[in-house]
């Protein structure tokens, strides 16, 4: 049976790459929140920020895209459930390259909607490996 759940999407002010605290807050102490995703690492450290302002402390799964030492922190102590490298300049130049090929090819070319995959590369980071995450980052 599927529940209903909200859908958060932050958006950070180009310039200052801030958000309203008052209202992101507000929005991520909702009780039915389930997960967030924060799509980049501003967005994740702009929900934490807000998170931290509450007044009953509120533990929300979280997963993040591309991490710093920030997300790592929070991974370790909790805050954050994972996080996801990956290399954008690969998913975009795949995303070209796959779009080209199907554009020259006909329309045999283009894969049947909900077959075929393109696997890129990532990794990611929880608890367990962290550690040695970490170290690699460093590195």
């Amino acid at each position: 049976r599927a529940m209903y759940r909200p859908i958060v999407e932050v958006t950070l002010d180009a310039t200052g790459r801030s958000t309203n605290s008052n209202s992101l807050a507000a929005t991520l102490a909702d009780p039915n929140l389930a997960m967030i995703i924060a799509l980049d690492v501003e967005s994740a450290e702009s929900a934490l920020a807000a998170l931290a302002t509450l007044s009953v402390a509120r533990r929300v799964p979280m997963i993040t895209f591309d991490p710093n030492e920030t997300i790592f922190d929070a991974i370790q102590d909790g805050r954050v459930t994972c996080a996801v490298f990956d290399d954008p300049y690969r998913s975009g130049f795949a995303a070209i390259e796959k779009l080209g090929v199907y554009s020259s090819g006909g329309r045999y070319a283009i894969p049947i909607p909900g077959r075929g995959t393109y696997v890129l590369a990532n990794e990611v980071v929880s608890a367990q490996n962290l550690t040695e995450v970490r170290r690699r980052f460093r590195a």
